[in-house]
């Protein structure tokens, strides 16, 4: 499984899989680090749909990479931003009349 993701990363950048290697690493942290202290189920479902588009991004060919990134990324970040801030407005709201 582990030799899956390294040729993956090979076979789409090279010799700099290395610091995609890293980088990706540091942004997956980032990101269970987020998932561990939130406890919206809204924004788990939004973030692993936006994880599985990034890689399949990844593993497509570059010439699709506007489009996907259009219709699958920025829209999911626009519904995760759309509903992080209404569940906020709730939650700030409840803070007051409490």
């Amino acid at each position: 499984m582990v030799g899956s993701y390294i040729q993956e990363a090979y076979a789409n950048f090279g010799w700099y899989c290395v610091i995609f290697m890293f980088v990706f690493g540091i942004c997956f942290k980032k990101i269970d680090i987020y998932l561990n202290n939130s406890y919206s189920h809204i924004s788990h479902v939004l973030i692993s749909y936006f994880l599985v588009s990034l890689l399949w991004t990844i593993r497509n060919t570059m010439i699709s990479l506007p489009r996907e990134l259009v219709w699958y990324l920025l829209t999911t970040y626009l519904l995760y931003r759309i509903i992080d801030n209404e569940e906020r407005k709730k939650v700030i709201k409840h803070e007051k009349t409490s």
